[in-house]
């Protein structure tokens, strides 16, 4: 994962604004994963042993990204858009891991309350990841939002 990091806005082959853009975000997220794995390290045994299934998954598809990534010579291409979406959901995953963490923490110090509702941030996180990649894939950013707008502040009864 320090690879990712330390290649930040430089790497080989990065021929325009819109590659750098991909590569710097990449990395923001793989110093996030990063942080996220040392946060839980710091707390204890339990607390690393429930993050390191969502933190594996998370540097696998962050390594994956950074190698097509160096192979893909014009990120405007059909690859360029998977690949942004797959950026956006390892984003979106490092959220929901850093939600996760704060759950995993509070477990450990019996503060059901405060695990609930990092559970519940976690989840919200989630299902707006879920929606930003949908829109954009299908490019339905005006339904989208009309729904969230609709679950956040449902009409009274």
């Amino acid at each position: 994962m320090d690879e990712i990091a330390e290649r930040d806005a430089a790497l080989p082959g990065a021929q325009d604004e819109a590659h750098r853009e991909i590569g710097t975000r990449l990395a923001a997220a793989a110093r996030r994963i990063e942080q996220v794995r040392a946060a839980s390290e710091a707390s204890g045994n339990v607390v690393q042993f429930r993050m390191e299934r969502y933190l594996e998954a998370l540097e696998s598809d962050a390594i994956d990204a950074h190698s097509r990534l160096t192979a893909i010579s014009d990120v405007r291409s059909y690859d360029g858009k998977i690949l942004r979406r797959e950026i956006a959901a390892i984003e979106s995953g490092v959220a929901v891991a850093e939600a996760k963490l704060d759950a995993a923490r509070a477990a450990e110090r019996d503060d059901h309350r405060g695990e609930a509702d990092a559970e519940i941030r976690a989840q919200k996180i989630e299902a707006r990841g879920i929606r930003a990649v949908f829109e954009g894939t299908f490019g339905t950013k005006g339904h989208a939002s009309e729904s969230a707008t609709s679950e956040e502040h449902p009409a009274d009864d």
